[in-house]
């Protein structure tokens, strides 16, 4: 698939993400690039950073630094409520660190 093709979904992924889990005067925008959708995080006061980046796959990524994903998919943006699989922050690290087993940590406290 496309990264066009992923976009109206990309798009719809992060509205769900600024509804449930965003804070008040934030929001995601998209921005469609060769290789991924970068989604950018920007403040009230017009600040903005990487929140993540989603591949021609639909999977989301956490965002090593402004132009490139961490390696490792933290879930889909096709699969239901994805926008529980991430917080406001951006997607969720993985549990102790294990890439292969493809899990996140749950936002549970410790």
């Amino acid at each position: 698939m496309e990264l066009k093709d992923v976009l109206p979904e990309a798009q719809k992924f992060c509205a769900d993400v600024i509804k449930n889990r965003m804070p008040q005067g934030y929001e995601l925008r998209t921005k469609l690039n060769r290789k991924y959708i970068k989604i950018i995080s920007v403040n009230e006061c017009g600040h903005s950073s990487a929140w993540g980046f989603i591949n021609d796959r639909g999977e989301i990524l956490k965002a090593e630094n402004w132009h490139k994903p961490a390696d490792g998919s933290r879930g889909s943006i096709y699969a239901p409520f994805a926008w529980q699989q991430v917080e406001w922050t951006g997607p969720r690290y993985f549990i102790g660190g294990n890439k292969k087993k493809n899990q996140v940590l749950e936002g549970k406290k410790a």
